[in-house]
């Protein structure tokens, strides 16, 4: 059985908390420096390009799995709250968004 993508990013964060610590980091630079809006997918690039060997592979072919950077941004915000007005987060795909109560009507209709 295949893990999911949290228990992926789990295993990966513990196994590298030097990530974590230097995105941190970044967002913070990025914040004193007046920035208003930060993308992740941005710091993402630059620890890429600053550490392309120092990361402990967890799967994948690259060393920072592009699938994690929406659970680091929302580790981020937990961690800072503060970032929540820098950061936009949006839904993740593996996990259901709840219906809305128009939608949830016409869903019950059909299923009757």
């Amino acid at each position: 059985m295949s893990s999911s993508i949290d228990e992926r990013f789990a295993t990966f964060n513990e196994q590298n908390p030097k990530v974590l610590a230097d995105l941190e980091e970044l967002a913070d630079k990025l914040v004193k420096r007046g920035r208003t809006r930060i993308g992740i997918k941005c710091l993402w690039e630059v620890l890429r390009y600053r550490y392309l060997t120092e990361t402990i592979e967890s799967h994948g072919t690259y060393k920072l799995c592009n699938d994690y950077t929406s659970r680091y941004a929302r580790l981020m915000i937990e961690r800072n709250p503060k970032l929540r007005a820098v950061i936009e987060l949006r839904s993740l795909r593996n996990q259901e968004e709840p219906m809305s109560a128009d939608l949830q009507y016409f869903a019950d209709m059909l299923a009757a």
